[in-house]
């Protein structure tokens, strides 16, 4: 008597499609301005990951390319009109550094002398050189 064993996979994964419009806005996550591509998913059953049928609505958003944090529609476009105009600086400076390890971008505080910073992506501890003279302050175009 033989016995025989057959798998199904079943499941549902969502199918990405990246639109035409992009939106110049500063990153949550990332700290730093980025161009956020629309993007257009929806659901869909599979059956071996084969999608088959879609299964429910079909929903847009924009995302990061750095970091792939997805924002809905009113989040990305209502904190454009917020981020337009510059922030005061604030007391303490901060600097952007990348990891060593990883190429992670963070800010860390503006210090005279030197100290050690964790990489938030990789958790790899690094020493930052301390500035001696005044940082020019970067102008951001906004196209």
């Amino acid at each position: 008597m033989a016995a025989f064993f057959f798998f199904i996979v079943l499941g549902t994964r969502p199918v990405v499609k990246q639109g035409t419009e992009i939106i110049r806005r500063p990153c949550p996550n990332c700290g730093d301005w980025r161009n956020f591509r629309e993007v257009r998913w929806r659901n869909y059953f599979t059956l071996f990951f084969i999608p088959l049928f879609p299964v429910g609505p079909e929903r847009q958003g924009y995302t990061c390319p750095a970091c792939g944090l997805t924002l809905g529609v009113e989040a990305a476009q209502a904190s454009v009109a917020v981020q337009e105009t510059r922030p005061e600086r604030s007391a303490e400076a901060t600097l952007v550094v990348q990891c060593p390890r990883c190429d992670g971008r963070m800010r860390v505080p503006l210090r005279e002398r030197g100290f050690v910073a964790i990489c938030p992506h990789c958790t790899k501890e690094f020493r930052v050189k301390g500035q001696h003279e005044e940082i020019p302050e970067a102008e951001i175009r906004v196209e």
